[in-house]
């Protein structure tokens, strides 16, 4: 099979930690960060948000 290339994208033992944060209002943060928890969750992850903003 010449050319074929297959990768896999979902490692179940791998806990994987990210932030986003911008002091800039109104600048998307909390869509920006939805999208890339929507993202990570159709390559099979496992997604918790957590919005810490004291509003």
């Amino acid at each position: 099979m010449s050319g074929t290339h297959t990768t896999t994208a979902y490692v179940p033992d791998l806990a994987l930690r990210a932030a986003t944060f911008l002091d800039k209002g109104g600048a998307g943060k909390p869509t920006a960060t939805a999208h890339l928890g929507v993202a990570l969750d159709r390559y099979g992850y496992d997604v918790l948000l957590l919005d810490l903003a004291g509003k």
